[in-house]
């Protein structure tokens, strides 16, 4: 539809009928894609083709006639087929030829009736084959319109004359083999001459205004042109990975993260081996599995192949030292890694050109640095920074080199991640989608920038982290995947038809073992797939836990065999980490049911609901043995810290101002055992305080592989804590006085996810499972 302001302005208007449809071929001769189906009459009968109104087949041919009849009712101010109902106005589409353009605008150039005659041809093989041949043809004539005014304006008066006949003397010498024949005005076949050679045969009178109606019709249909090219050639966000074909690359269970070449020829992926961890390579073809680097002291991340496909980067972080370095490898292997740079906190992301990479790393106060450096690491220079609460991370340089896509997110407003764009020329940051989650993954941009790839959880724990398509500029969000597994950081090929991720499943079952003996444990739960985020008892020793069984993260209760479970909040919100107070009278927890995690109370049969903080990021709150006070997480001062506040209600208190999260409360009321680091950098230390705050009075000698709670032993003379070794958990005792620690449990296979004694220490509930965790390469199949 096109529409005409007062004011000249001319829209191309779309009001639904046409339908995006998946890229069937190149915008070559006969694209033949279907749009309408057979017998389909849909549009304004004026414009349809003849193929339409008989109810046969269409493609874009038919839009192209309606274009011919656009321009034939542009020049003439009629349209080529009228009659006074519909049906005359279809007999007369497809026997009746309309008269020429010229029988009501004498002035209108032979070329440009030729144009819409071809444009009009009733038999859709002998039209334009493509909207671009007719757009070629109309800007050939506007420019040899233009010179031809041009010409005669630099000549003096008494020279135009000349200048004229010059002019039809060239043309006629080009076009001499190329006139139409006198019975139908077409080109003879026979010497396969060019539109466009005819089109600069000789020019008509009035040129200016022949000039200005023909850049009109230019304009309009460069409009239409691109519309059409749209239609048929839609960006790779409006088909990529509707449908999708997948593969497992690796059959351990032990992969952590992976990358895909950008030829789509190699997976380079990080397995852990016992608690150690390689770096191997895989040739998609062909199952053989290399390894680059083995058995490793510390952490492998952030897989990045350079452009070339033939390095990989990757960054390395000590067990003592979060922040990493970032080293450059052979895809192939057989040479040692070479260090690049140290404080590197991301994946590096490459710009289109390769002359330069981009990552997050750490600043002063506790800021997070978006940094540009050159590709040999040269040149390190801040984009753009966050302080804390809010982050950046993940980066990802788009195609056209404008813009840098990261994860970002905060602890401010209730915790959340997001995706923004910064500027690489000026750092502003702008936000790519309004949607917010729990957890986002790396994204990936697709080659033409319509679009970024992703792994993301929903607000919900319950739901599993899925690969997501959100749409660019637009915003919008569409899912890849849809299932129970949850998916890890994404890279894809250069030509964004193939994605690698890591798929991961996480199984477990909730046990009791007497005396803390997991040889006499027994399973009281069965549904392998709820996630469980923390264990409670009561003191008449009924379980209380955080359980998605219920499709959302909600709070519940049973007995200490697994019977008369019961759903004690109401799937609002995700509800964690329940903590029972000494007289069983309460229970308290943390939700974002108002958007924002804070600390809420309820009674041991789920009723009467009570907030009990208005903090920024709120969570894990444990009671005091004498009733009187919640401890708990906040990350009010920009950092997590300890808290506490009265259970009846209050104002909050400040316990700690350096890193320190998950507390619980002696059981004589003293001392406050908690994790602790000195140094955002540090190694994750066990901490104890005095109830009342402070500075910790004891940092025990043990550094942790995991952030899991402690949890004090019923005589308050030990701390009982999850340490992982060679992939395995298992729940450790360490005495407050000298000593060293000692394992509780001797599994040999899976993780402990959380734990918690009875009141009497005579028994231990945990919730253990193993953690499956496979490459998997993802197609996009859209044939």
């Amino acid at each position: 539809n096109i529409m005409v302001r007062r004011d000249g302005y001319v829209k191309v208007l779309d009001f639904g009928l046409a339908k995006l449809a998946e890229r069937n071929a190149e915008d070559t001769e006969a694209m033949t894609l279907l749009k309408t189906q057979p017998g389909m009459i849909m549009g304004t009968v004026s414009y349809m083709a003849p193929e339409q109104a008989r109810g046969d087949e269409v493609d874009a041919r038919a839009d192209i006639w309606s274009v011919g009849v656009v321009l034939y009712e542009l020049l003439a101010g009629k349209l080529p087929f009228e009659g006074p109902t519909i049906s005359h106005v279809m007999v007369s589409i497809l026997e009746n030829e309309p008269p020429p353009v010229t029988h009501y605008s004498p002035e209108v150039p032979n070329e440009l009736e030729w144009i819409v005659k071809k444009a009009l041809r009733k038999d859709r093989e002998a039209r334009y084959q493509t909207i671009k041949e007719l757009w070629s043809d109309l800007k050939t004539l506007k420019q040899r319109l233009e010179f031809e005014i041009e010409l005669e304006r630099s000549v003096q008066p008494d020279k135009r004359v000349e200048a004229r006949m010059t002019a039809d003397r060239v043309n006629a010498a080009v076009t001499v083999a190329e006139e139409p024949t006198a019975s139908t005005g077409e080109v003879p076949a026979a010497g396969q001459a060019s539109s466009v050679g005819f089109l600069v045969s000789k020019l008509k009178l009035h040129e200016k205004i022949t000039a200005s109606a023909l850049a009109l019709l230019f304009i309009i249909t460069s409009a239409l042109a691109f519309k059409l090219y749209g239609y048929f050639n839609p960006p790779i966000a409006a088909t990529a990975f509707q449908k999708i074909g997948m593969q497992r690359l690796s059959n351990t269970g032990r992969a952590k993260d992976a990358a895909l070449s950008p030829d789509g020829r190699y997976v380079v992926y990080v397995l852990n081996n016992a608690g150690r961890e390689e770096l191997w390579v895989r040739q998609i073809t062909a199952p053989n599995n290399t390894p680059i680097l083995l058995s490793a002291e510390g952490y492998y991340q952030g897989l990045t192949f350079s452009p070339n496909s033939e390095h990989v980067y990757f960054v390395k972080s000590e067990k003592t030292n979060s922040i990493g370095s970032l080293y450059r490898v052979a895809a192939a292997g057989g040479e040692a890694p070479k260090k690049r740079m140290d404080n590197i906190d991301t994946p590096i992301t490459f710009s289109p050109d390769g002359k330069q990479f981009a990552f997050v790393s750490p600043g002063a106060d506790q800021s997070f640095v978006l940094t540009v450096a050159n590709e040999d690491g040269s040149g390190r220079r801040p984009l753009a920074a966050r302080k804390e609460p809010e982050f950046l991370l993940e980066p990802s340089w788009s195609p056209d080199g404008k813009v840098i896509a990261c994860v970002a997110g905060s602890y401010n407003d209730g915790f959340y991640k997001n995706v923004i764009e910064v500027g690489v020329s000026d750092g502003v940051i702008k936000p790519i989608t309004a949607r917010r989650w729990w957890g986002v993954e790396r994204v990936a941009w697709l080659a033409d920038g319509s679009g970024l790839v992703m792994a993301a959880r929903e607000q919900s724990l319950a739901n599993p982290k899925q690969v997501l398509l959100i749409s660019y500029p637009d915003g919008e969000v569409r899912e890849i995947t849809n299932d129970l597994s949850d998916y890890g950081r994404v890279t894809l090929t250069k030509d964004s038809t193939t994605l690698v991720t890591v798929q991961s499943d996480q199984p477990s079952i909730i046990w009791v073992a007497p005396d803390g003996d997991a040889s006499r444990a027994k399973a009281i739960s069965s549904d392998t797939y709820e996630k469980v985020s923390g264990i409670a008892w009561t003191p008449d020793n009924k379980i209380v836990y955080a359980s998605t069984k219920s499709g959302n993260s909600d709070i519940w209760i049973m007995n200490q065999d697994g019977t008369s479970p019961k759903q004690l909040t109401d799937k609002v919100g995700n509800d964690l980490d329940p903590a029972v107070s000494s007289d069983g009278k309460y229970i308290v927890f943390g939700s974002n049911r108002t958007g924002t995690f804070n600390i809420w109370r309820m009674n041991i049969d789920g009723g009467d609901l009570q907030q009990l903080t208005n903090g920024h990021s709120d969570w894990w709150p444990n009671c005091s043995p004498d009733g009187r006070w919640v401890v708990y997480t906040s990350y009010m001062a920009g950092t997590p810290t300890l808290w506490k506040v009265p259970i009846d209600g209050g104002g909050p208190e400040q316990l700690t101002s350096k890193f320190s999260m998950l507390p619980v409360v002696s059981p004589d009321g003293q001392s406050v055992a908690y994790l602790y680091k000195d140094l955002l950098n540090s190694p994750l230390k066990i901490a104890v305080m005095p109830f009342a705050g402070g500075a910790p009075t004891k940092v025990l000698d043990v550094s942790l592989n995991t952030s899991r709670p402690v949890r004090w032993a019923a005589d308050g003379r030990s701390l009982t804590y999850v340490d992982q070794y060679n992939g395995v958990s298992n729940i450790w005792s360490l005495p407050l006085e000298e000593g060293s620690p000692k394992r509780v449990t001797n599994f040999e296979t899976d993780r402990v996810f959380s734990f918690a004694w009875s009141r009497d220490g005579r028994w231990l509930a945990y919730s253990r499972g193993a953690v499956n965790s496979h490459v998997v390469l993802i197609n996009s199949v859209n044939k």
